[in-house]
C-alpha cells in the first residue's frame, strides 16, 4: 500500500513529508554536535523549527545523558523537571516522537535516539540531561524544512558545537541522582515523579470553513494515565488549540420545510423556499446565487393530497309544527 491508502500504488513520502513528492519543497538540514560538558545540567543542543518534518536526533555514542525536547514556553514533554521518561511514543507538537534508548550495564551510561514524522506545530528545543562528567557528547541531527520557512534567526545548516556557546540549567540543591520510571526496563530504577503530558489532538470541529481542535493535558507516570489529582502539585497547562480546515466549504442548497397543501385533497400544491448559501472562513453564512451551488436546484414546488375526494352523508331533519 502507497502513501496514498491504495493497495499496489508505489507512492511513498519524500523527505519533506510530501505523498509521491521529488524532495523539491524543502531543504534537509544535517547536523553534527559534539561538546564537553564539566557538571551536571540540562544543555541545550539545537532548535527544531516549526514546521520541520522527518526528524532525527541520535547519540553516536554511550554517555551519561538523556535526551529531552521543550518547547519554547519552557514546557518539557520528554525527560524534564530532572525526571527521565521511559522510551515509548509521545505525542508533541502536532505529531508522534518515538522515543529510544539504549542502556549500558553502567547507570546512567545509554544512547538516546527520537524520530518524529511530522510536521511540528511549533518550534521545539533539544536538549541533553546530563548527569556526569563526560569528555564528549557526540549528536547526529537532520530534519526537513519547508523552502518557504526562514527558520530562526542565525539558522545554519551544518555546524560544530563546542561547550562554551551551550546554555546549561544546573540542578537543584540535593539533586544527586535523577527521578528515573521504574517502567523504564534499564539499569536505571528509582521512583517516577507524575508530570502533565499533552495528549492527541481531537477532530476538527467543523468538516470546512474553518475550524478548531484541541489537545488536552492529562496526568501521566511513566506510561500510566493517572486521575489529574495526582499532578494537582502543578497547575495544569491550558488545552493545546490550533485552526482546521481553514478553507471555504463549497455552496450547497438549504431547504426550508414545505408549506401545507392548497387542499386536502383532490391534488393541492405545497410551496418550500431553496436558497443557495455557504459557508466561508470569514463569515459563517454567505447567501450566494443559484449559479454557484454545483447541483441540480430542488423542487420549490410540488403536488401534494393527490387522493379523490369522497362524497359524505349529511344528516338533515324536518321537523313539523302542527
Amino acid at each position: 500500500m502507497g502513501c496514498d491508502g491504495l493497495i499496489g500504488s508505489s507512492l511513498r513520502y519524500d523527505e519533506c513529508g510530501v505523498c509521491g513528492g521529488n524532495g523539491s519543497s524543502c531543504f534537509v538540514s544535517v547536523r553534527h554536535w559534539n561538546f564537553k560538558v564539566s557538571a551536571k545540567g540540562y544543555y541545550q543542543i539545537d532548535v527544531i523549527p516549526e514546521g520541520a518534518t522527518n526528524i532525527h536526533v541520535q547519540q553516536t555514542k554511550p554517555a551519561k545523558g538523556y535526551l529531552t525536547i521543550r518547547d519554547a514556553m519552557g514546557h518539557y514533554y520528554i525527560n524534564g523537571n530532572w525526571t527521565i521518561d521511559p522510551p515509548g511514543f509521545y505525542h508533541i507538537a502536532g505529531t508522534v516522537f518515538n522515543y529510544k534508548r539504549e542502556s549500558a550495564t553502567t547507570r546512567h551510561l545509554g544512547k538516546g535516539f527520537l524520530y518524529a514524522q511530522g510536521p511540528i506545530t511549533r518550534r521545539l528545543i533539544i536538549k541533553i540531561l546530563a548527569w556526569g562528567l563526560f569528555k564528549n557528547y557526540g549528536f547526529n541531527i537532520s530534519f526537513s524544512v519547508p523552502i518557504q520557512s526562514d527558520g530562526p534567526i542565525g539558522y545554519q545548516k551544518t555546524g560544530v558545537r563546542k561547550a562554551k556557546s551551550l546554555r546549561k540549567v544546573v540542578p537543584p540543591a540535593g539533586a544527586d541522582t535523577p527521578i528515573v520510571s521504574p517502567s523504564n526496563i534499564t539499569a536505571d530504577s528509582a521512583i517516577y515523579k507524575p508530570q502533565w503530558k499533552e495528549g492527541p489532538f481531537g477532530s476538527c470541529s467543523r468538516s470546512c470553513g474553518g475550524g478548531i481542535k484541541r489537545a488536552k493535558y492529562h496526568c501521566q507516570q511513566g506510561l500510566q494515565i493517572l486521575n489529574d489529582s495526582a499532578c494537582m502539585s502543578v497547575v495544569k497547562p491550558m488545552d493545546h488549540v490550533k485552526k482546521c480546515r481553514a478553507y471555504d466549504c463549497p455552496p450547497s442548497w438549504e431547504l426550508e420545510p414545505w408549506s401545507s397543501c392548497t387542499k386536502t385533497c383532490g391534488g393541492g400544491v405545497r410551496s418550500r423556499k431553496v436558497v443557495c448559501w455557504q459557508t466561508t472562513v470569514t463569515s459563517p453564512t454567505e447567501k450566494q446565487l443559484s449559479n454557484f451551488c454545483s447541483t441540480i436546484q430542488p423542487a420549490t414546488r410540488e403536488s401534494c393530497n393527490l387522493e379523490t375526494c369522497w362524497g359524505a352523508w349529511k344528516s338533515t331533519y324536518n321537523i313539523e309544527y302542527k
